[in-house]
């Protein structure tokens, strides 16, 4: 294919001009149908502009070319995922780490996904074997407390948040300070559904801005379910 062509598509996917990438990624495809990567960029394109379906036809014709790619696997999980075809999503996922065990985003996302249907031992136990060998990950840990917590083992979820804090602070330089921030506001929620108010509520003085508190607690929900307010 006209490499010219494959890099203005990539340039223009990089800068979020959608529709232009689409055009160009399908000009690649069509010139040489036979090189995955303009298929991957289609399905990233499609996957971008909300076309699921269409995003999946690109992936799926990306993994006939290159059948052991775990990459694009993982892509077909995910928009999967995304488009609620969680049966279908897990299968993908299991499959990504019968053959690479170690594969973080697949465990982050399979363990996700189990919480995501309450089925929240399930998710214990996929989080609990990928720290077995990540076990510097710290969204893996708040993951992990966090389907703790939810199956009502609150106690154990804060030890394990706990601990996922004092990793942070050891591999400041390796962790995100959004990942941090994240991990403060499930501690937090875990000690307010404790009813335990002096630990709990620092963690809420932060200056959260009003969109970062309403993403929060869409995504971990509020600090006051669970819990009971107390004069």
């Amino acid at each position: 294919m006209p490499e010219s062509t494959y890099q203005f598509a990539v340039k223009a996917l990089a800068h979020a001009q959608y529709r232009e990438a689409i055009t160009l990624f399908t000009t690649s495809c069509q010139a040489t149908p036979n090189d995955p990567r303009s298929w991957i960029g289609l399905g990233a394109s499609y996957c971008r502009t909300g076309e699921i379906d269409l995003a999946l036809r690109a992936f799926q014709q990306a993994i006939m070319l290159q059948p052991d790619n775990l990459d694009i696997a993982f892509s077909i999980g995910s928009t999967l995922q995304e488009s609620g075809q969680n049966r279908l999503a897990e299968s993908v996922y299991r499959n990504i780490l019968y053959a690479c065990p170690d594969d973080l985003p697949a465990a982050h996302n399979l363990g996700t996904l189990l919480y995501a249907e309450e089925r929240f031992q399930a998710a214990i136990e996929q989080h609990q074997f990928t720290l077995l060998l990540h076990p510097a990950s710290l969204v893996t840990r708040r993951d992990l407390a966090q389907a703790q917590i939810a199956a009502g083992d609150i106690a154990v979820g804060i030890q394990q948040l706990e601990t996922a804090l004092q990793l942070a602070q050891s591999n400041a330089e390796q962790t995100s300070a959004e990942d941090v921030r994240l991990c403060k506001f499930t501690l937090g929620l875990a000690y307010l559904r404790q009813e335990n108010w002096l630990k709990g509520w620092p963690f809420y003085e932060q200056r959260w801005t009003p969109a970062e508190w309403h993403e929060l607690t869409e995504r971990w929900g509020s600090p006051w379910e669970g819990a009971s307010l107390k004069g």
